[in-house]
């Protein structure tokens, strides 16, 4: 388990380190406190995020997050961190992956959208 705690201790310094960068890329209306820890918790319900990604690959994606106003989680659902096994490098990286939910409200924040409805659709099912 000092694994687990040491990688994590990583990650946090590293993002206390580069806190001002992240700061810099979140909209106004997102807290930078907040956000980062909630990126934080993020990581950890994931302990692959964790314990096999590389903390670059982890940042990115939290980055890219807040690039695009993204709150991280499973609270918010919209945009979770995914660890994804890279076999030409040998190495797992997280990868940011936007939910139907944060892809919408970002349709609506941008402006492209006043509402966004959201359906199942089935195969052979044609609107």
């Amino acid at each position: 388990m000092s694994n687990l705690s040491e990688s994590r201790n990583a990650l946090v310094r590293l993002m206390d380190k580069n806190f001002e960068t992240l700061k810099k890329a979140l909209p106004a209306n997102i807290n930078p406190d907040r956000f980062r820890q909630a990126a934080i918790m993020a990581a950890a319900e994931n302990p692959k995020i964790i314990l096999e990604c590389t903390p670059l690959s982890v940042f990115t994606a939290i980055m890219q997050a807040a690039q695009m106003g993204y709150n991280l989680g499973t609270i918010h659902n919209e945009a979770y961190l995914i660890p994804y096994r890279d076999k030409r490098q040998g190495v797992t990286v997280c990868k940011l992956t936007p939910s139907y939910v944060g892809m919408s409200r970002a349709m609506v924040r941008s402006g492209a959208a006043d509402v966004v409805h959201a359906s199942i659709v089935h195969q052979e099912h044609f609107c």
